[in-house]
């Protein structure tokens, strides 16, 4: 099998890993796959021969190329420098991901394999949040939402939604075994119900067009259509016991109602792939001919136009006048306000007012500010507080869009328009060129970034590499289906030679990030315990990497809780140095020289701390208090805005 898809399932191991840890968010659990991609396309190169890469897929391959290399560039101009080098070797990850399988096209067996696997990781996700809790309420944002395996509720909803689409899509390939499609209409089902947990509207919003495009692409929707129905109806009998894990959550500890909820997805996916193993049986004792398949096609479209005209016409007797009803709810979402939603019996009938207004509106004024350059990669923190109207610190724009508008200008977002309009084209030509069979695993490998394309333009999910990496992955792959492979060819000697160090270039590139993020979060583990080795490690990180100013913060403020003031006092200072852009090391040292009877010190640290941050009323209650000799306490300070989220 590994013949096969060589390229693609060397990715494999990555998305199940990433999937039961925090989604892989963590960069000193992402940037290994740096080096590890590009050992793999080292082993590619000398290994197996590729066919040339020609039309829309060398475009998209040559757009992402810039990205990345502008991305890069960046890093000379940001002022958090190690940030953009983080948000860089991102970058750098996701082209890596999917440039593989897009200049070793697997073949169709391989991206079925790739598919389940995808299905796989969401299903274990789910199996270890559920079962690996023992107290439910670590497992809950304060909306009584689901956070668990991420640690972000939006993105453990992405991870399972994107499960559950592509379970249903796969369950629908004609080519699926008795077993193997019911099984997946039964993880499918599990999976949806899963979601329900985290009560995500972009999840639901992701589902339904993800699951449109595959309705378009599919050969084979009559499957599909009563797949879909069957999974609804199964959701919808275990919706109460679901939801009301929310409602729990919010008045209480929800253990009781979350294992009640995991006994209902065992009994919602068993009963799925009972009832699925059924209908395919009697399916398969239907007559098949070439007449009927093209009588079942034409039915299914006449379905699709009555659903579509049926869900049109309920949805205007439900609202009213449509164009009132889009004016009311553009109003609505202007209104930086959860406390309506968060209030509503469930989120799925509650208000569209939230903060993502505020932040794309400072997203665009901060590519107002540096339109051809942008503020640099992974550096929307500050620049929004800046321009923020709401109290919120967000480290995202929470819209790829935006947030590539404001980190990287226009030079940026022409080049990922670029990459995604030449991949859709690609996707379509791989589509046209295939067979029947073949178009199912076109629909079915383009399904996860359909989903991620449209979550993502209203979420920061894009930061999560277990939902990234197998999307691009997969939609690579399925864009060199029906290629020749036969005039495969190896580069020349001195082409590989060229090609080796470039790539070795690359994969050191990540080792001095990698190492200072793990020397930190060991830090962070262990300096209650171990003050002095923690202060080490976190010297040592920052010598390792001298463009990030996260191992010297945090030097700072364990220093500060341990009342060590000379190494607090250095490791604000080296964090102020490294990101012109921070207010709080500014603020923490503008406290330190007001509690020591430092004024001017202290006004001037703390001056700067509120031209970066001039909505924080903590600044200025620190300002306004220094000036009458009555500094605010250090430490106690910073353990309030920590706890507050600031």
């Amino acid at each position: 099998m590994l013949r096969d898809a060589p390229a693609l399932l060397l990715t494999a191991p990555l998305w199940i890993w990433w999937a039961l840890v925090e989604g892989g968010y963590p960069p000193a659990v992402w940037l290994l796959s740096v080096p590890y991609l590009t050992a793999a396309a080292a082993m590619l190169t000398l290994l197996v021969p590729r066919p040339p890469l020609r039309g829309a897929r060398r475009v998209a391959v040559v757009a992402l190329g810039i990205l990345v290399a502008w991305t890069w560039l960046s890093v000379l101009w940001a002022a958090d420098r190690g940030s953009a080098l983080l948000g860089a070797e991102r970058t750098l990850a996701y082209a890596l991901a999917f440039a593989l399988p897009v200049l070793w096209p697997p073949g169709v067996r391989g991206i079925r394999v790739a598919l389940l696997t995808v299905v796989a990781a969401s299903a274990a996700a789910v199996a270890v949040s559920l079962a690996a809790t023992a107290d439910a309420t670590e497992s809950f944002a304060e909306s009584g939402r689901l956070v668990a395996p991420t640690g972000y509720v939006n993105a453990t909803a992405a991870l399972w939604a994107t499960g559950a689409v592509t379970a249903l899509v796969v369950a629908a390939d004609a080519l699926r075994s008795v077993p193997v499609r019911a099984a997946a209409l039964g993880v499918a089902a599990a999976l949806a119900g899963a979601t329900l947990l985290t009560q995500s509207r972009g999840a639901v919003a992701g589902a339904v067009v993800a699951l449109a495009v595959a309705f378009a692409l599919m050969p084979h929707r009559i499957r599909l259509a009563v797949g879909t129905l069957l999974l609804a109806g199964g959701v919808l009998l275990a919706l109460d016991p679901l939801l009301d894990v929310r409602r729990t959550a919010t008045a209480g500890d929800p253990t009781a109602a979350l294992a009640s909820a995991s006994r209902v997805l065992a009994i919602l996916g068993a009963g799925t792939a009972v009832a699925a193993a059924a209908l395919v049986l009697a399916e398969r004792a239907l007559p098949a001919s070439e007449t009927a398949a093209r009588r079942a096609a034409h039915a299914s479209r006449i379905v699709a136009a009555v659903l579509a005209v049926g869900a049109a016409v309920a949805f205007v007797a439900a609202v009213g006048n449509p164009v009132s009803w889009a004016g009311d709810r553009y109003r609505d979402f202007k209104v930086a306000d959860y406390s309506q939603l968060e209030q509503a019996d469930t989120r799925f009938t509650g208000e569209l007012g939230s903060n993502r207004y505020d932040y794309w509106r400072a997203a665009a004024d901060a590519f107002a500010e540096r339109p051809l350059l942008g503020q640099g990669a992974a550096n929307f923190a500050a620049p929004y507080l800046e321009r923020r109207r709401v109290d919120k610190a967000p480290l995202y724009a929470h819209s790829v869009w935006f947030q590539t508008l404001s980190d990287l200008g226009a030079v940026g977002l022409a080049a990922l328009l670029a990459f995604c309009g030449a991949l859709a084209v690609a996707l379509a030509a791989a589509w046209r060129r295939s067979r029947r069979p073949e178009r199912a695993a076109v629909a079915a490998a383009t399904v996860p970034l359909v989903y991620l394309v449209v979550h993502a333009s209203a979420d920061w999910v894009s930061f999560f590499p277990a939902l990234a990496v197998p999307a691009l992955a997969l939609a690579g792959a399925a864009s060199g289906v029906g290629i020749v492979h036969g005039d495969g060819r190896r580069p020349r000697r001195s082409g590989r030679a060229a090609v080796m160090v470039g790539l070795a270039l690359l994969g050191l590139s990540a080792v001095a990030p990698l190492a200072a993020a793990r020397l930190t979060d060991h830090a962070d583990s262990i300096w209650r315990a171990e003050p002095d080795q923690a202060f080490r490690a976190l010297r040592d990180a920052e010598v390792i990497n001298p463009l990030s100013a996260r191992a010297p913060l945090l030097r700072g403020v364990l220093a500060l809780e341990l009342g060590a003031r000379g190494e607090a006092l250095e490791g604000f200072r080296v964090a102020a140095r490294r990101d012109r852009s921070a207010w709080y090391p500014r603020f923490a040292l503008g406290l330190l020289a007001a509690a020591s009877g430092e004024r001017a010190g202290a006004r001037r640290w703390l001056s700067e701390a509120a031209e970066r941050n001039p909505r924080e009323p903590r600044i200025r209650e620190a300002i306004r208090r220094s000036r009458g000799g009555r500094a605010l306490e250090p430490l106690a300070t910073q353990r309030e805005i920590f706890a507050q989220g600031g």
